[in-house]
């Protein structure tokens, strides 16, 4: 429950980050040795992602560990399938 908290929340960060980058590099946030520089323009987007993927691991981390059938109980004997008393 942890990771998956500190992985969607470093996600949304790493995202929100790339956003800003973007917004510098295309030169709408202006004031920063990143305004109107081509490399934050691109290098925005692909952090953005970057960002966006850390938030869909959390997400599906959380979700592949509450879904996640365990396995048949064969010591128990109640299941004639597994080899137990029929």
């Amino acid at each position: 429950m942890v990771t998956r908290i500190l992985l969607v929340g470093a996600g949304l960060l790493v995202t929100l980050a790339g956003v800003v980058f973007t917004l510098q590099g295309v030169g709408v946030i202006g004031g920063s040795f990143m305004s109107g520089t081509t490399t934050w323009a691109v290098a925005g987007p692909v952090i953005a992602l970057a960002g966006l993927a850390l938030v869909a691991a959390g997400l599906l981390r959380g979700r592949r560990a509450t879904r996640r059938p365990g396995p048949p109980d064969h010591a128990s004997g109640q299941d004639a399938a597994c080899g137990g008393e029929e």
